[in-house]
């Protein structure tokens, strides 16, 4: 069963993302985060196998978020996959609209 983390200051948003989520992997655990902050707390907490992340957030933004996980020997091995208006170089992948 994979965990995804969405973080996203959009509520909106990671709802919908949750219900798409869950409509394709009924048995998977989704955890939501409104900022970097507490993206940094749930990685932590949660161990995410797929962090669905937005890069534009007020406080800490998607960049720190991403710089934070790879290089703390002590998160997870989550796959970091951006889903923003912004192609960013440190994720897995990313999606634009």
């Amino acid at each position: 069963m994979p965990k995804f983390l969405i973080v996203d200051d959009s509520q909106m948003f990671r709802s919908v993302l949750a219900k798409v989520l869950k409509k394709n992997w009924p048995d998977a655990a989704i955890v939501e985060a409104a900022d970097g902050a507490q993206a940094g707390v749930a990685n932590n907490l949660e161990n995410p196998d797929i962090i669905l992340l937005d890069l534009n957030m007020p406080g800490r933004d998607g960049y720190e978020v991403i710089k934070h996980i790879k290089t703390d020997y002590r998160k997870n091995k989550a796959k970091i996959v951006v889903l923003s208006g912004t192609d960013d170089p440190g994720a897995e992948g990313y999606l634009t609209g």
